[in-house]
């Protein structure tokens, strides 16, 4: 009974759902270069072929890297999270060799959850969804853990997830699972906006960021405030207790990093793919008990898209 109250509500919220008011910055299109051709593209869940129209019109455009054409791939993004793994790697081989201290395992899975409270707790249910209210001294800390996480800014998190709702699994969502189990997962760092979501995009409004300074802070100085928050403390801290500084930044930035990333995307992957649809089935994100265990909760994923 409770169920089916929940799937009538489900239903009656996505038929009352408001259009969003056009409010966004200039910075955020510099990600739409060229023009698109993807305008006989239309907006449904269902059509399973938009990925192949996508790279097959880039194909016409010369050299491609698995369909995608250069200009298409984001190539800090990828140079970033290639040597992050390089380096998350290197961090296992280098901490089996060389000892590494119960302190400093502890202190990575304490700065691991930490973070993992900063995208969950801060960027996703406080900015994202605006799930509670929060003082200031709340938000600065929640900023701080969510930028220990390098997962981008608060403002591009809630941009993305944004439209992640409201047009989810459609080739507006910058997600889209229907584009394969390694876009929704990572693969989407690793090119650049496809114009629809940039055009879906603009129709939401984000003016509750842009009059948030801590929000705005972090956004402007997110690149400064990544490198004191994700690679310098977390080395510098377990020196206290006389820890190795190579094993000390391998393993609290290299794996720790990594690992609560992979974390994290399983959200946008397993959950949309794999799991039970009790809730809505006309959505694709699913119930997954393992993505409960590895995202801290977010698996119940079919509920969390009927009533975000």
């Amino acid at each position: 009974m409770y169920r089916k109250c929940l799937q009538l509500l489900a239903k009656i919220m996505a038929e009352n759902k408001e259009q969003e008011v056009i409010d966004i910055k200039e910075d955020n299109l510099d990600e739409l270069e060229g023009e698109s051709c993807e305008d006989d593209i239309d907006l449904d869940n269902n059509n399973q072929n938009n990925d192949q129209k996508i790279k097959q019109c880039d194909s016409n455009k010369g050299f491609t890297i698995f369909g995608y054409s250069w200009r298409q791939i984001k190539w800090r993004n990828v140079v970033f999270l290639t040597l992050m793994h390089i380096l998350a790697v290197y961090g296992y081989y280098h901490c089996i060799v060389v000892p590494i201290k119960a302190l400093t395992v502890t202190f990575i899975y304490i700065i691991s959850c930490a973070s993992g409270i900063g995208i969950l707790v801060g960027s996703h249910r406080l900015w994202a969804h605006r799930s509670f209210k929060a003082r200031w001294p709340l938000r600065v800390v929640l900023m701080i853990l969510q930028t220990m996480a390098v997962n981008g800014s608060v403002f591009s998190y809630v941009r993305d997830h944004r439209t992640h709702h409201k047009w989810s699994d459609s080739v507006a969502d910058p997600k889209n699972s229907q584009r394969g189990f390694f876009f929704a997962h990572m693969g989407w760092w690793l090119l650049k906006k496809d114009p629809k979501v940039v055009q879906f995009g603009q129709k939401l409004s984000y003016t509750d960021l842009m009059d948030d300074p801590i929000v705005k802070f972090q956004h402007r100085f997110y690149t400064p405030l990544a490198i004191i928050f994700c690679y310098i403390l977390p080395t510098l801290v377990p020196l206290l207790w006389s820890e190795d500084v190579l094993t000390a930044f391998v393993s609290c930035v290299g794996i720790r990093a990594v690992v609560v990333l992979h974390h994290m995307w399983t959200v946008n992957s397993i959950a949309h793919i794999v799991g039970s649809r009790i809730y809505d089935k006309q959505l694709r994100p699913t119930e997954n008990k393992l993505v409960v265990y590895m995202s801290m909760g977010e698996g119940s994923h079919n509920y969390h898209h009927a009533f975000p």
